[in-house]
């Protein structure tokens, strides 16, 4: 219950033609964790004259590709079901999301996998590409009218066809805006570039700007420019506008209506695609994750000409149904060898072995600070005081009444497809309760409401005199600090015990 499970290193050697079907078997089952022993291959000469580090398969740069692909359809497909919630849908999926529905798949090799995937998500992008081209297709439009109805906005002043700003075979026309003060300097010094130069200026709806269009021989374009730009003059980019501007914006709001119509159209057919093909993408997008880690795991062995040699941790309860597994999927063609794991080891990975109330009290171990192998599991420490803490702190059985209800949320809620948030649920609903029983003992609830405000009577009929918070409070104060005084000195031991395993004295001494 204090302890981590104990561990045991397994060595084995196999031939190559069994290595496969080993890692498949022991990924199913669960019940080891390869240690990558490459890395001291190639640092010991003794080892790298007999072995060679391995590598991944020759099919895992395939399955990544396909992985990419398929979780980037599976987002396509995730958003089109989506579409269209609002916040009390949202709101609802929180509280009750749809819960995954197993699927049963196929066992089959690498090989068939790959022609199953690409099979697959040809036929789904066979349904999607055409609407997804036609949604990119709309996005590239609706930017292009919203870009050119804000520059017709902003050419209102100017009340002409804007395709006449257009550039001829022998001049150049530039528009944009100009502050009064920086068009007096520009006519004060565009002779000295050319004076076969026509502008106009148009007071701007802003009264410190104007409209400004330069009509300039080719030859003399880019120093003009340059002197523009040098008086803060802001480019307008007019080319492919036509028509006068409230003509132009009033063709652009239309068929940015219709673009909309025709989006939402596009939508509704994705949808009914994602509907038919959402569940199948989400169990290829597992089945290629998986086969993934079984074959980049090869990168972790080592070989020779026709073996595979690895190391795997294994719980020590789990020991032999691990052989009987390497056993079975080698036809007995492999050799075992189980090594002993001293208490000070420190590179060992530590499997937590708690019981059912403690369990989700791991979450919060875990977020402090990662287990030692052999190290004292404070988790039970944890999950008896965390929420008697926690109600202590708060002691008011109407606040926890609420704590207790938005855990219980998070539990039946999120927490059925969600691992953290089932642990973090029972959590919260754990606390709320000490926070309601601590509450009612102590005269709290929303606060002096029972007595002071709705005057029912001197005293909830729930509390123990002698610690009544609004009576008593300097005794609340010296529980707390009772509490906190064993609490701590409870690490300290605890601390210590960890110390004097590992062999560290001094430390132990001084913790």
């Amino acid at each position: 219950m204090f302890r981590t499970a104990r561990m045991r290193k397994l060595n084995v050697i196999t031939l190559d033609k069994y290595a496969g079907p080993t890692v498949s078997a022991l990924h199913d089952e669960g019940v080891v964790q390869i240690n990558d022993i490459s890395e001291r291959i190639q640092q010991d000469p003794k080892l790298a004259e007999l072995l060679k580090p391995s590598k991944v398969t020759p099919h895992t740069g395939k399955i990544s590709s396909l992985l990419m692909k398929t979780s980037a359809l599976s987002d396509l497909l995730g958003d089109a079901l989506s579409e269209g919630q609002g916040m009390k849908d949202m709101l609802m999926s929180f509280i009750s999301p749809d819960i995954p529905v197993p699927k049963e798949v196929e066992d089959v090799d690498t090989e068939s996998l790959i022609a199953y995937a690409e099979s697959t998500l040809s036929q789904v992008e066979g349904e999607t590409k055409g609407i997804e081209n036609k949604l990119a297709a709309l996005d590239s439009e609706e930017s292009k009218l919203e870009s050119n109805k804000a520059l017709a906005e902003k050419l209102k002043p100017l009340d002409m066809d804007l395709g006449l700003l257009s550039d001829s075979k022998y001049t150049s026309t530039i528009v944009g805006r100009i502050t009064a003060e920086s068009a007096q300097k520009f006519k004060d010094e565009y002779s000295k570039i050319t004076d076969d130069l026509f502008y106009e200026l148009v007071p701007d709806e802003e009264k410190e700007y104007y409209i400004m269009v330069v009509v300039v021989a080719n030859e003399y374009k880019d120093d003009i420019y340059t002197l523009l730009r040098k008086n803060e003059f802001e480019k307008f980019e007019t080319e492919g506008l036509e028509g006068r501007p409230d003509s132009l914006i009033s063709s652009s709001e239309s068929r940015l209506q219709a673009i909309e119509s025709e989006r939402s159209q596009a939508k509704a057919e994705l949808k009914v695609v994602a509907e038919k093909w959402d569940d199948e993408v989400l169990a290829l997008k597992e089945q290629l994750e998986n086969e993934k880690d079984k074959n980049e795991v090869f990168a972790g062995f080592a070989e020779t000409d026709k073996t595979y040699v690895f190391e795997a941790w294994v719980p020590e309860k789990d020991v032999e149904k691990a052989q009987a597994i390497i056993e079975t999927a080698t036809d007995g063609h492999a050799i075992m060898e189980i090594e002993e794991v001293p208490d000070n080891a420190e590179d060992v990975p530590v499997l937590q072995q708690n019981c059912a109330y403690a369990k989700p009290y791991e979450l919060l171990v875990e977020m402090y600070s990662p287990l030692k192998y052999n190290e004292i599991d404070p988790t039970l420490f944890v999950a008896i005081t965390y929420p008697f803490f926690f109600g202590f702190c708060l002691t008011d059985a109407g606040y926890g009444l609420l704590v207790a209800i938005i855990g219980f949320i998070l539990y039946r809620g999120m927490g059925k497809v969600n691992r953290t948030m089932h642990d973090g649920g029972l959590i919260i609903m754990a606390s709320g309760l000490w926070a309601i029983i601590l509450g009612l003992v102590t005269n709290g609830l929303l606060g002096d409401l029972w007595t002071r405000i709705l005057g029912w009577g001197p005293a909830l009929p729930t509390v123990i005199d002698s610690i009544n918070a609004f009576k008593y409070p300097a005794t609340i104060l010296v529980i707390a600090i009772v509490i906190g005084v064993i609490y701590t000195n409870l690490g300290f031991i605890l601390g210590a015990i960890d110390n004097l395993r590992y062999g560290e004295k001094k430390e132990a001494i001084g913790s």
